[in-house]
Protein backbone atom coordinates (compact mmCIF):
# COMPACT_ATOMS: atom_id res chain seq x y z
CA UNK A 1 0.00 0.00 0.00
CA UNK A 2 1.38 3.38 -0.92
CA UNK A 3 1.87 5.78 1.99
CA UNK A 4 0.08 9.11 2.02
CA UNK A 5 1.05 12.25 3.86
CA UNK A 6 -1.53 14.59 5.40
CA UNK A 7 -0.48 17.26 2.91
CA UNK A 8 -1.16 14.96 -0.06
CA UNK A 9 -4.53 13.98 1.31
CA UNK A 10 -5.38 17.63 1.97
CA UNK A 11 -4.54 18.59 -1.62
CA UNK A 12 -6.56 15.68 -2.95
CA UNK A 13 -9.63 16.68 -0.97
CA UNK A 14 -9.17 20.30 -2.07
CA UNK A 15 -8.99 19.30 -5.73
CA UNK A 16 -12.08 17.14 -5.33
CA UNK A 17 -14.05 20.02 -3.81
CA UNK A 18 -12.87 22.42 -6.52
CA UNK A 19 -13.80 19.94 -9.24
CA UNK A 20 -17.26 19.47 -7.73
CA UNK A 21 -17.78 23.25 -7.51
CA UNK A 22 -16.59 23.70 -11.07
CA UNK A 23 -18.96 21.02 -12.35
CA UNK A 24 -21.82 22.64 -10.48
CA UNK A 25 -20.99 25.99 -12.07
CA UNK A 26 -20.70 24.52 -15.55
CA UNK A 27 -23.77 22.32 -15.44
CA UNK A 28 -26.27 23.70 -12.95
CA UNK A 29 -26.15 27.43 -13.65
CA UNK A 30 -29.14 28.67 -15.68
CA UNK A 31 -28.36 29.47 -19.29
CA UNK A 32 -29.36 32.74 -20.92
CA UNK A 33 -32.38 32.61 -23.22
CA UNK A 34 -31.72 32.12 -26.91
CA UNK A 35 -34.29 34.77 -27.84
CA UNK A 36 -32.38 37.65 -26.19
CA UNK A 37 -34.09 40.85 -27.29
CA UNK A 38 -30.77 42.70 -27.49
CA UNK A 39 -28.91 40.01 -29.40
CA UNK A 40 -26.89 40.72 -32.52
CA UNK A 41 -29.57 39.22 -34.78
CA UNK A 42 -32.68 40.88 -33.39
CA UNK A 43 -35.18 43.04 -35.24
CA UNK A 44 -37.06 45.00 -32.58
CA UNK A 45 -40.37 46.81 -33.19
CA UNK A 46 -42.29 49.41 -31.22
CA UNK A 47 -45.65 51.00 -32.07
CA UNK A 48 -47.11 54.03 -30.30
CA UNK A 49 -50.78 54.75 -31.05
CA UNK A 50 -51.82 58.28 -30.10
CA UNK A 51 -55.55 58.67 -30.48
CA UNK A 52 -56.76 62.27 -30.64
CA UNK A 53 -60.08 63.99 -31.35
CA UNK A 54 -59.49 64.24 -35.11
CA UNK A 55 -56.51 62.05 -35.95
CA UNK A 56 -54.72 58.87 -34.95
CA UNK A 57 -50.95 59.12 -35.10
CA UNK A 58 -48.79 55.99 -35.11
CA UNK A 59 -45.11 56.28 -34.34
CA UNK A 60 -43.44 53.13 -35.60
CA UNK A 61 -39.87 52.41 -34.48
CA UNK A 62 -37.69 49.73 -36.04
CA UNK A 63 -34.47 48.90 -34.18
CA UNK A 64 -32.17 46.49 -36.02
CA UNK A 65 -29.20 44.93 -34.30
CA UNK A 66 -25.79 44.58 -35.93
CA UNK A 67 -26.34 41.63 -38.27
CA UNK A 68 -29.66 42.66 -39.88
CA UNK A 69 -28.45 46.27 -39.94
CA UNK A 70 -25.33 45.13 -41.81
CA UNK A 71 -27.53 43.51 -44.44
CA UNK A 72 -29.75 46.61 -44.78
CA UNK A 73 -26.82 48.99 -45.08
CA UNK A 74 -25.32 46.89 -47.87
CA UNK A 75 -28.59 47.26 -49.79
CA UNK A 76 -29.08 50.98 -49.27
CA UNK A 77 -25.47 51.77 -50.23
CA UNK A 78 -26.45 51.84 -53.91
CA UNK A 79 -23.15 53.30 -55.19
CA UNK A 80 -21.13 50.72 -53.17
CA UNK A 81 -18.73 53.28 -51.71
CA UNK A 82 -19.32 51.91 -48.17
CA UNK A 83 -20.65 55.30 -47.05
CA UNK A 84 -24.31 56.03 -46.38
CA UNK A 85 -24.78 59.37 -48.11
CA UNK A 86 -27.69 61.74 -47.32
CA UNK A 87 -29.46 60.95 -50.60
CA UNK A 88 -29.24 57.21 -49.95
CA UNK A 89 -30.41 57.72 -46.39
CA UNK A 90 -33.49 59.71 -47.43
CA UNK A 91 -34.37 57.32 -50.22
CA UNK A 92 -34.07 54.33 -47.90
CA UNK A 93 -36.16 55.92 -45.13
CA UNK A 94 -38.94 56.90 -47.54
CA UNK A 95 -39.03 53.55 -49.30
CA UNK A 96 -38.86 51.48 -46.13
CA UNK A 97 -41.56 53.54 -44.39
CA UNK A 98 -43.85 52.77 -47.34
CA UNK A 99 -43.00 49.06 -47.20
CA UNK A 100 -43.62 48.90 -43.46
CA UNK A 101 -46.98 50.63 -43.87
CA UNK A 102 -48.21 47.84 -46.14
CA UNK A 103 -47.96 45.45 -43.19
CA UNK A 104 -49.63 47.74 -40.66
CA UNK A 105 -53.38 47.22 -40.43
CA UNK A 106 -55.65 49.76 -38.77
CA UNK A 107 -59.45 49.49 -38.53
CA UNK A 108 -61.97 51.90 -36.99
CA UNK A 109 -65.16 50.16 -35.90
CA UNK A 110 -64.23 47.33 -38.22
CA UNK A 111 -63.62 49.55 -41.26
CA UNK A 112 -60.07 49.63 -42.68
CA UNK A 113 -58.33 53.00 -42.38
CA UNK A 114 -55.63 54.27 -44.72
CA UNK A 115 -52.40 55.41 -43.11
CA UNK A 116 -50.45 58.30 -44.60
CA UNK A 117 -46.73 58.74 -44.07
CA UNK A 118 -46.11 61.99 -42.18
CA UNK A 119 -42.36 61.84 -41.52
CA UNK A 120 -39.42 59.42 -41.47
CA UNK A 121 -35.96 59.44 -39.94
CA UNK A 122 -33.19 56.86 -39.96
CA UNK A 123 -30.04 56.80 -37.88
CA UNK A 124 -27.16 54.35 -37.50
CA UNK A 125 -26.06 54.17 -33.84
CA UNK A 126 -22.72 52.42 -33.30
CA UNK A 127 -22.91 48.77 -32.32
CA UNK A 128 -20.64 45.92 -31.36
CA UNK A 129 -17.43 45.13 -33.22
CA UNK A 130 -17.42 48.40 -35.14
CA UNK A 131 -20.68 47.60 -36.95
CA UNK A 132 -23.57 50.03 -36.99
CA UNK A 133 -27.10 49.31 -35.87
CA UNK A 134 -30.13 50.80 -37.61
CA UNK A 135 -32.99 52.77 -36.11
CA UNK A 136 -35.87 53.85 -38.33
CA UNK A 137 -38.73 56.02 -37.07
CA UNK A 138 -41.79 56.49 -39.22
CA UNK A 139 -44.86 58.52 -38.30
CA UNK A 140 -48.21 57.64 -39.85
CA UNK A 141 -51.58 59.39 -39.57
CA UNK A 142 -55.25 58.82 -40.34
CA UNK A 143 -58.39 60.86 -39.67
CA UNK A 144 -60.97 59.99 -37.02
CA UNK A 145 -64.39 61.40 -36.11
CA UNK A 146 -66.57 60.74 -33.07
CA UNK A 147 -69.67 62.41 -34.54
CA UNK A 148 -72.72 60.15 -34.48
CA UNK A 149 -71.04 57.51 -32.33
CA UNK A 150 -70.47 57.16 -28.61
CA UNK A 151 -67.10 55.41 -28.94
CA UNK A 152 -64.72 54.12 -31.59
CA UNK A 153 -63.07 50.72 -31.50
CA UNK A 154 -59.53 50.94 -32.85
CA UNK A 155 -57.91 47.67 -33.99
CA UNK A 156 -54.22 47.69 -34.87
CA UNK A 157 -51.95 44.90 -36.10
CA UNK A 158 -48.27 44.84 -37.10
CA UNK A 159 -47.15 41.89 -39.24
CA UNK A 160 -43.73 43.15 -40.29
CA UNK A 161 -40.81 40.71 -39.87
CA UNK A 162 -42.97 37.87 -38.53
CA UNK A 163 -40.10 35.37 -38.36
CA UNK A 164 -37.49 37.60 -36.72
CA UNK A 165 -36.83 37.45 -33.00
CA UNK A 166 -36.74 40.65 -31.00
CA UNK A 167 -38.58 42.99 -28.67
CA UNK A 168 -42.13 43.61 -29.94
CA UNK A 169 -44.15 46.21 -28.09
CA UNK A 170 -47.35 48.20 -28.70
CA UNK A 171 -48.42 51.18 -26.58
CA UNK A 172 -51.61 53.30 -26.88
CA UNK A 173 -52.44 56.56 -25.17
CA UNK A 174 -55.16 59.18 -25.54
CA UNK A 175 -54.54 62.68 -26.78
CA UNK A 176 -56.19 65.80 -25.35
CA UNK A 177 -59.99 65.51 -25.28
CA UNK A 178 -59.99 61.71 -25.57
CA UNK A 179 -60.04 58.85 -23.08
CA UNK A 180 -60.18 55.06 -23.25
CA UNK A 181 -62.91 52.84 -21.87
CA UNK A 182 -60.71 49.79 -22.52
CA UNK A 183 -57.32 48.97 -23.99
CA UNK A 184 -55.48 45.70 -24.54
CA UNK A 185 -52.09 47.46 -24.31
CA UNK A 186 -50.58 49.82 -21.72
CA UNK A 187 -50.24 53.59 -22.01
CA UNK A 188 -46.55 53.53 -21.07
CA UNK A 189 -43.99 51.20 -22.63
CA UNK A 190 -41.26 49.22 -20.92
CA UNK A 191 -38.41 50.05 -23.28
CA UNK A 192 -38.68 53.82 -23.69
CA UNK A 193 -39.31 53.46 -27.40
CA UNK A 194 -36.58 50.80 -27.82
CA UNK A 195 -33.97 52.96 -26.14
CA UNK A 196 -33.55 51.18 -22.80
CA UNK A 197 -34.60 47.54 -22.59
CA UNK A 198 -35.37 46.50 -19.00
CA UNK A 199 -32.85 43.97 -17.70
CA UNK A 200 -35.50 41.89 -15.97
CA UNK A 201 -37.28 41.26 -19.27
CA UNK A 202 -34.48 40.35 -21.66
CA UNK A 203 -34.77 36.59 -21.13
CA UNK A 204 -38.44 36.67 -22.14
CA UNK A 205 -39.09 39.76 -24.27
CA UNK A 206 -42.65 40.89 -25.01
CA UNK A 207 -44.22 39.63 -28.20
CA UNK A 208 -47.06 42.14 -28.60
CA UNK A 209 -47.94 43.06 -32.19
CA UNK A 210 -51.63 43.92 -31.94
CA UNK A 211 -53.91 46.18 -29.94
CA UNK A 212 -57.61 46.88 -29.47
CA UNK A 213 -58.63 50.20 -27.92
CA UNK A 214 -62.11 51.62 -27.30
CA UNK A 215 -61.78 55.42 -27.33
CA UNK A 216 -64.33 58.14 -26.70
CA UNK A 217 -64.33 61.94 -26.78
CA UNK A 218 -64.55 63.58 -23.38
CA UNK A 219 -67.00 66.36 -22.54
CA UNK A 220 -64.59 69.06 -23.66
CA UNK A 221 -63.20 66.98 -26.50
CA UNK A 222 -64.29 69.27 -29.36
CA UNK A 223 -62.95 72.36 -27.67
CA UNK A 224 -59.60 70.83 -26.86
CA UNK A 225 -56.52 71.45 -28.95
CA UNK A 226 -55.86 68.81 -31.58
CA UNK A 227 -52.21 68.46 -30.66
CA UNK A 228 -50.85 65.04 -29.88
CA UNK A 229 -48.85 64.13 -26.80
CA UNK A 230 -45.09 63.96 -27.04
CA UNK A 231 -43.91 60.87 -28.89
CA UNK A 232 -41.46 58.30 -27.71
CA UNK A 233 -37.82 59.34 -27.34
CA UNK A 234 -36.16 60.04 -30.67
CA UNK A 235 -32.65 59.17 -31.88
CA UNK A 236 -31.00 62.04 -30.04
CA UNK A 237 -32.33 60.63 -26.75
CA UNK A 238 -30.78 57.19 -27.20
CA UNK A 239 -28.26 56.51 -24.42
CA UNK A 240 -24.67 56.37 -25.70
CA UNK A 241 -23.22 52.93 -26.19
CA UNK A 242 -20.01 51.74 -24.59
CA UNK A 243 -16.90 51.99 -26.69
CA UNK A 244 -16.06 48.70 -28.41
CA UNK A 245 -12.29 48.03 -28.32
CA UNK A 246 -12.35 45.55 -31.21
CA UNK A 247 -14.42 47.89 -33.34
CA UNK A 248 -12.08 50.76 -32.56
CA UNK A 249 -9.06 48.73 -33.67
CA UNK A 250 -10.72 47.53 -36.86
CA UNK A 251 -11.84 51.00 -37.88
CA UNK A 252 -8.48 52.72 -37.40
CA UNK A 253 -7.37 54.52 -40.51
CA UNK A 254 -3.83 53.16 -40.28
CA UNK A 255 -3.06 49.72 -38.89
CA UNK A 256 0.51 48.82 -38.04
CA UNK A 257 2.01 45.64 -36.64
CA UNK A 258 1.37 46.83 -33.09
CA UNK A 259 -2.35 47.28 -33.74
CA UNK A 260 -2.54 43.86 -35.40
CA UNK A 261 -0.88 42.18 -32.42
CA UNK A 262 -3.12 44.04 -30.00
CA UNK A 263 -6.23 43.08 -31.97
CA UNK A 264 -5.21 39.41 -32.04
CA UNK A 265 -4.40 39.32 -28.32
CA UNK A 266 -7.58 41.16 -27.42
CA UNK A 267 -9.67 38.81 -29.56
CA UNK A 268 -8.10 35.79 -27.89
CA UNK A 269 -8.77 37.28 -24.47
CA UNK A 270 -12.40 38.01 -25.28
CA UNK A 271 -12.83 34.49 -26.67
CA UNK A 272 -11.31 33.05 -23.51
CA UNK A 273 -13.63 35.05 -21.27
CA UNK A 274 -16.56 34.18 -23.54
CA UNK A 275 -15.89 30.48 -22.96
CA UNK A 276 -16.18 31.03 -19.20
CA UNK A 277 -19.84 32.00 -19.51
CA UNK A 278 -22.40 29.23 -18.98
CA UNK A 279 -22.64 26.80 -21.87
CA UNK A 280 -20.05 26.52 -24.67
CA UNK A 281 -19.58 22.77 -24.20
CA UNK A 282 -17.37 22.85 -21.11
CA UNK A 283 -19.50 20.26 -19.33
CA UNK A 284 -19.60 17.96 -22.37
CA UNK A 285 -15.90 18.24 -23.06
CA UNK A 286 -14.95 17.68 -19.42
CA UNK A 287 -17.28 14.71 -19.05
CA UNK A 288 -15.94 13.13 -22.24
CA UNK A 289 -12.31 13.53 -21.17
CA UNK A 290 -12.92 12.11 -17.69
CA UNK A 291 -15.21 9.34 -18.88
CA UNK A 292 -12.82 8.12 -21.58
CA UNK A 293 -9.68 8.41 -19.42
CA UNK A 294 -8.27 11.20 -21.54
CA UNK A 295 -4.90 12.87 -21.05
CA UNK A 296 -3.78 16.53 -21.13
CA UNK A 297 -2.73 15.89 -24.73
CA UNK A 298 -6.26 14.82 -25.57
CA UNK A 299 -7.61 17.94 -23.85
CA UNK A 300 -5.33 20.13 -25.98
CA UNK A 301 -6.36 18.37 -29.19
CA UNK A 302 -10.03 18.71 -28.27
CA UNK A 303 -9.54 22.43 -27.67
CA UNK A 304 -7.82 22.82 -31.04
CA UNK A 305 -10.69 21.00 -32.77
CA UNK A 306 -13.16 23.36 -31.10
CA UNK A 307 -11.17 26.37 -32.35
CA UNK A 308 -11.09 25.10 -35.95
CA UNK A 309 -14.78 24.16 -35.88
CA UNK A 310 -15.80 27.50 -34.40
CA UNK A 311 -13.79 29.50 -36.94
CA UNK A 312 -15.27 27.50 -39.83
CA UNK A 313 -18.76 28.06 -38.41
CA UNK A 314 -18.25 31.82 -38.21
CA UNK A 315 -17.02 31.97 -41.80
CA UNK A 316 -19.91 29.83 -43.04
CA UNK A 317 -22.51 31.91 -41.22
CA UNK A 318 -20.86 35.05 -42.55
CA UNK A 319 -21.29 33.70 -46.07
CA UNK A 320 -24.98 33.08 -45.36
CA UNK A 321 -25.32 36.64 -44.10
CA UNK A 322 -23.66 38.06 -47.20
CA UNK A 323 -25.07 35.92 -49.97
CA UNK A 324 -28.11 33.97 -48.78
CA UNK A 325 -29.95 36.41 -46.53
CA UNK A 326 -32.69 36.83 -49.15
CA UNK A 327 -33.58 33.16 -48.69
CA UNK A 328 -32.87 32.52 -45.01
CA UNK A 329 -32.23 34.73 -41.99
CA UNK A 330 -28.75 34.03 -40.52
CA UNK A 331 -30.13 33.39 -37.04
CA UNK A 332 -32.41 30.71 -38.52
CA UNK A 333 -29.30 28.52 -38.89
CA UNK A 334 -28.68 28.41 -35.13
CA UNK A 335 -31.53 26.01 -34.24
CA UNK A 336 -30.43 23.58 -36.97
CA UNK A 337 -26.79 23.79 -35.85
CA UNK A 338 -27.81 23.28 -32.23
CA UNK A 339 -30.04 20.34 -33.12
CA UNK A 340 -27.28 18.69 -35.14
CA UNK A 341 -24.71 19.27 -32.39
CA UNK A 342 -27.10 17.91 -29.78
CA UNK A 343 -27.78 14.79 -31.81
CA UNK A 344 -24.04 14.26 -32.34
CA UNK A 345 -23.25 14.66 -28.64
CA UNK A 346 -26.09 12.33 -27.66
CA UNK A 347 -24.75 9.72 -30.07
CA UNK A 348 -21.24 10.03 -28.61
CA UNK A 349 -22.59 9.60 -25.10
CA UNK A 350 -24.55 6.55 -26.19
CA UNK A 351 -21.39 5.13 -27.77
CA UNK A 352 -19.48 5.69 -24.52
CA UNK A 353 -22.21 3.87 -22.59
CA UNK A 354 -22.33 1.04 -25.11
CA UNK A 355 -18.56 0.48 -24.90
CA UNK A 356 -18.77 0.37 -21.11
CA UNK A 357 -21.56 -2.21 -21.23
CA UNK A 358 -19.72 -4.27 -23.85
CA UNK A 359 -16.52 -4.26 -21.78
CA UNK A 360 -18.45 -5.27 -18.68
CA UNK A 361 -20.01 -8.23 -20.48
CA UNK A 362 -16.59 -9.27 -21.80
CA UNK A 363 -15.11 -9.22 -18.31
CA UNK A 364 -17.94 -11.32 -16.95
CA UNK A 365 -17.47 -13.90 -19.72
CA UNK A 366 -13.78 -14.22 -18.82
CA UNK A 367 -14.53 -14.26 -15.08
CA UNK A 368 -12.72 -10.98 -14.59
CA UNK A 369 -13.86 -8.70 -11.85
CA UNK A 370 -14.25 -4.95 -11.98
CA UNK A 371 -14.21 -3.82 -8.35
CA UNK A 372 -11.74 -1.11 -7.53
CA UNK A 373 -9.88 -0.08 -10.63
CA UNK A 374 -12.70 0.23 -13.17
CA UNK A 375 -12.00 3.90 -13.68
CA UNK A 376 -8.21 3.63 -13.90
CA UNK A 377 -6.28 4.22 -17.11
CA UNK A 378 -5.61 1.06 -19.05
CA UNK A 379 -8.92 -0.67 -18.30
CA UNK A 380 -10.60 -1.96 -21.45
CA UNK A 381 -13.74 -0.53 -22.97
CA UNK A 382 -14.62 3.16 -23.20
CA UNK A 383 -11.23 4.68 -23.98
CA UNK A 384 -10.57 7.79 -26.03
CA UNK A 385 -10.99 7.44 -29.79
CA UNK A 386 -9.96 9.92 -32.47
CA UNK A 387 -13.39 9.71 -34.07
CA UNK A 388 -15.15 10.53 -30.81
CA UNK A 389 -12.69 13.29 -29.97
CA UNK A 390 -13.16 14.96 -33.35
CA UNK A 391 -16.91 14.63 -33.07
CA UNK A 392 -16.99 16.25 -29.61
CA UNK A 393 -14.76 19.08 -30.83
CA UNK A 394 -16.93 19.67 -33.88
CA UNK A 395 -20.09 19.64 -31.78
CA UNK A 396 -18.67 22.10 -29.24
CA UNK A 397 -17.65 24.57 -31.94
CA UNK A 398 -20.53 23.97 -34.34
CA UNK A 399 -22.64 26.87 -33.04
CA UNK A 400 -20.54 29.99 -33.70
CA UNK A 401 -20.48 32.95 -31.34
CA UNK A 402 -22.53 35.91 -32.51
CA UNK A 403 -19.80 38.24 -31.22
CA UNK A 404 -17.20 36.59 -33.44
CA UNK A 405 -19.57 36.80 -36.40
CA UNK A 406 -20.02 40.53 -35.82
CA UNK A 407 -16.25 41.02 -35.81
CA UNK A 408 -15.97 39.10 -39.09
CA UNK A 409 -18.71 41.13 -40.76
CA UNK A 410 -17.15 44.37 -39.55
CA UNK A 411 -13.81 43.34 -41.05
CA UNK A 412 -15.48 42.51 -44.35
CA UNK A 413 -17.28 45.85 -44.42
CA UNK A 414 -13.94 47.62 -43.94
CA UNK A 415 -12.08 45.46 -46.50
CA UNK A 416 -9.78 44.13 -43.78
CA UNK A 417 -10.32 40.47 -44.47
CA UNK A 418 -6.92 39.19 -43.29
CA UNK A 419 -7.12 41.02 -39.97
CA UNK A 420 -10.72 39.91 -39.46
CA UNK A 421 -9.82 36.29 -40.17
CA UNK A 422 -6.95 36.49 -37.70
CA UNK A 423 -9.22 37.99 -35.04
CA UNK A 424 -11.89 35.32 -35.54
CA UNK A 425 -9.27 32.56 -35.37
CA UNK A 426 -7.80 34.14 -32.22
CA UNK A 427 -11.28 34.30 -30.70
CA UNK A 428 -11.68 30.55 -31.29
CA UNK A 429 -8.20 29.81 -29.92
CA UNK A 430 -9.03 31.80 -26.79
CA UNK A 431 -12.15 29.70 -26.31
CA UNK A 432 -10.12 26.55 -26.91
CA UNK A 433 -7.50 27.57 -24.36
CA UNK A 434 -10.14 27.99 -21.66
CA UNK A 435 -11.77 24.67 -22.51
CA UNK A 436 -8.38 22.96 -22.47
CA UNK A 437 -7.49 24.37 -19.05
CA UNK A 438 -10.85 23.26 -17.65
CA UNK A 439 -10.35 19.77 -19.07
CA UNK A 440 -6.78 19.43 -17.74
CA UNK A 441 -7.86 20.63 -14.31
CA UNK A 442 -10.56 17.99 -14.05
CA UNK A 443 -8.22 15.28 -15.37
CA UNK A 444 -5.63 16.18 -12.75
CA UNK A 445 -8.27 16.13 -10.05
CA UNK A 446 -9.32 12.66 -11.18
CA UNK A 447 -5.71 11.44 -11.22
CA UNK A 448 -5.03 12.75 -7.73
CA UNK A 449 -8.10 11.00 -6.41
CA UNK A 450 -7.15 7.73 -8.10
CA UNK A 451 -3.47 7.76 -7.15
CA UNK A 452 -3.66 9.20 -3.65
CA UNK A 453 -7.01 8.55 -2.09
CA UNK A 454 -8.58 5.50 -3.77
CA UNK A 455 -6.82 2.99 -1.48
CA UNK A 456 -7.87 4.87 1.67
CA UNK A 457 -11.46 5.78 0.99
CA UNK A 458 -14.24 3.43 -0.05
CA UNK A 459 -16.32 6.42 -1.10
CA UNK A 460 -13.57 7.60 -3.47
CA UNK A 461 -13.20 4.09 -4.89
CA UNK A 462 -16.92 3.87 -5.52
CA UNK A 463 -16.91 7.33 -7.11
CA UNK A 464 -14.02 6.46 -9.43
CA UNK A 465 -15.70 3.20 -10.38
CA UNK A 466 -18.92 4.97 -11.26
CA UNK A 467 -17.24 7.95 -12.94
CA UNK A 468 -17.09 6.56 -16.52
CA UNK A 469 -20.74 5.56 -16.31
CA UNK A 470 -21.77 8.93 -14.89
CA UNK A 471 -19.75 10.71 -17.58
CA UNK A 472 -21.48 8.77 -20.34
CA UNK A 473 -24.91 9.58 -18.88
CA UNK A 474 -23.91 13.23 -18.47
CA UNK A 475 -22.85 13.46 -22.13
CA UNK A 476 -26.13 11.87 -23.22
CA UNK A 477 -28.15 14.24 -21.04
CA UNK A 478 -26.23 17.30 -22.20
CA UNK A 479 -26.69 16.33 -25.85
CA UNK A 480 -30.42 15.81 -25.40
CA UNK A 481 -30.67 19.16 -23.62
CA UNK A 482 -28.88 20.87 -26.52
CA UNK A 483 -31.29 19.30 -28.99
CA UNK A 484 -34.37 20.27 -26.95
CA UNK A 485 -33.19 23.86 -26.58
CA UNK A 486 -32.53 24.06 -30.31
CA UNK A 487 -35.99 22.70 -31.04
CA UNK A 488 -37.54 25.22 -28.67
CA UNK A 489 -35.66 28.14 -30.21
CA UNK A 490 -36.67 26.96 -33.67
CA UNK A 491 -40.31 26.79 -32.64
CA UNK A 492 -40.57 23.07 -33.46
CA UNK A 493 -41.84 22.12 -30.01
Amino acid sequence: MVGHSPVTEKWGITLLLLAMCLCAYLFLLPRPGLAHPLGNFTVNRFSLLEIGVSTIDITYILDMAEVPAFQEIRQLDTNRNQVVEPEEERAFATARAGELRENLFLALNGNPARLEVVSTTVTFPPGEGGLATLRLEARYRTSISYEGTHAITVDYRDVNYPERIGWKEVVARPGPGVDFSSSSVPRVGESGGLTAYPTDGIASPPDVTAARVVAFATANGHSAATGIATVAPGPRDIPPRRADPLGALLSREKIGIGVVVLAIVLSAGIGSLHALTPGHGKTIMAAYLVGTRGTPWHAAMLGLTVAVSHTAGVLALGAVTLYASAFVAPEAAYPYLGLGAGALVTGIGASMLYRRLKARRARKEHHQHDHVHDGHAGAPGGGMTWRGMLAIGLADGAVPSASALVVWLAALSLNRVALGLGMVAAFGLGMAATLTVVGIFLLQARNVLGARLADRSGLVRAFLGALPWLAALLVIGAGMLMAVRAALSGGWI
